[in-house]
């Protein structure tokens, strides 16, 4: 009978390594899903980023467009201007 206590002990103790293994293992599976998540967020936060900056540079390159345009448009005024002011001495 001691022997099968001894025997019933030795396979407690082999149940607990394998439980004790497979915790282990699950244990590791969680950090690397944890590990996986945080990447992801990661990437997902350079991308929003990304298409941040890609918005802020249209919107610099469409507001100096406009700022363009505008300029073009006052050097024809200012050039008008100056050819009334050259007619009108011409004529005095």
């Amino acid at each position: 009978m001691h022997s099968d206590h001894q025997e019933d002990y030795e396979d407690s103790q082999e149940e607990e390594e394998i439980l004790d293994s497979q915790c282990e293992e699950e244990e590791e599976e969680v950090e690397n899903e944890g590990t996986l998540l945080k990447a992801k967020l990661a990437r997902k936060k350079v991308e929003d980023n990304y298409q941040t900056l890609l918005n802020r540079i249209a919107l610099l390159e469409a507001e100096e467009k406009k700022a363009q345009k505008n300029f073009e448009e006052t050097k024809g005024k200012a050039r008008k201007i100056m050819d009334l002011k050259i007619r009108n001495k011409q004529q005095d």
